[in-house]
């Protein structure tokens, strides 16, 4: 499998608000409101397929869409939300990036890697060698079977190429994340939920109805 660098440390973010409006909808970390008023994580579908058809037609595979960084990596679309991301060094930033992507690829939980402590390639060659032990031992000789063959298979030489590709231009794309983060915690119109998260314009809500103390 292809061998990931750098690595993985991650600090929790810490985000001031000077409010804490009251909001008629709960929203997690990385979750957005579709135009049909349902809460969907990254995006709605509509919106998922029409990145990705853009993406197909020649269009970006990666950029800032509300509170989240989007990669579209073989039809279909990660998301890392801002609030992971901002106020990070250029180096970790990617380090999130890849271990989203990578989590997506393999069906891995990505929580778990950004919280171990050595570095990617580390992490996973650690999970390899276990189910490996795990499988000459004959234990849980299924379920080691299944995510050896994912992890195995999960990257061609191929989806490599694609991968560095979604990963270059996601960099890039997260490069303005500190200043727009920035600047939307500093607009008094700005609305974030309990966890620091943007989920959008106070006087587009409250004319919506999705504000309560307007």
């Amino acid at each position: 499998m292809k061998q990931f660098f750098s690595a993985a440390a991650m600090g929790v973010v810490a985000l001031a608000l000077a409010t804490s409006p009251a909001t008629a909808l709960t929203f997690k970390k990385g979750q957005v409101l579709g135009s049909d008023g349902k809460i969907y994580d990254g995006a709605s579908p509509d919106e998922r397929e029409r990145l990705i058809k853009n993406a197909a037609d020649g269009g970006e595979n990666a950029g800032v869409r509300g509170n989240n960084l989007f990669v579209v990596m073989d039809d279909e679309l990660v998301f890392i939300p801002l609030s992971d991301l901002s106020g990070k060094t250029k180096e970790t930033r990617m380090d999130i990036v890849k271990a989203h992507v990578i989590a997506n690829a393999t069906d891995l939980d990505v929580e778990d890697l950004l919280e171990d402590a050595g570095n990617l390639e580390e992490v996973l060659e650690s999970r390899l060698a276990g189910i490996e032990a795990g499988i000459e031992a004959g234990l849980s000789a299924s379920e080691s079977v299944d995510l050896d063959n994912a992890l195995a298979t999960a990257m061609t030489a191929s989806e490599q190429v694609a991968a560095q590709s979604a990963l270059e231009e996601a960099l890039a794309a997260a490069e303005g994340v500190d200043a727009e983060m920035e600047a939307l915690f500093e607009d008094s119109n700005s609305v974030f939920d309990g966890d620091g998260n943007y989920i959008g314009e106070r006087d587009e809500m409250c004319a919506s109805g999705e504000l309560s103390d307007c």
